[in-house]
């Protein structure tokens, strides 16, 4: 950390223009053009959420996939039936042992954090 300091100040501390300084982001590439109206905050852009990779009802290739290991960990109630859990990103599936269907998707790939 102390030898990344001076890094750091140095970066924050070089000439930026009244523009960049205005702009929310670091990629100078997406900020406004210092000619284009300044009178408006940041702008963000939202993106629409994405389908789940995979829909109720669909075989689930459970071969290509990680195993969820402790639930527990990341809030989900324990396996207490014959099926599991199965990740996918930063989505889980609920999948059926026998039949290796997808019964639920848990997540929405935005409010579970797997690592």
């Amino acid at each position: 950390m102390v030898i990344l300091r001076p890094c750091l100040i140095a970066l924050l501390c070089t000439g930026a223009s009244a523009a960049s300084a205005a702009c929310a982001s670091l990629v100078t590439s997406v900020c406004p053009d210092a000619s284009a109206d300044d009178t408006s905050t940041p702008r963000f852009i939202r993106l629409p959420p994405r389908p789940p990779a995979f829909a109720e009802g669909e075989v689930f290739p459970v071969q290509d996939y990680s195993l969820l290991m402790n639930p527990e960990r990341y809030g989900l109630p324990p396996v207490d039936g014959p099926w599991r859990y199965y990740q996918v990103d930063h989505e889980v599936f609920r999948v059926d042992n026998a039949t290796q269907r997808v019964l639920e998707v848990v997540t929405d790939g935005n409010r579970l954090m797997i690592r």
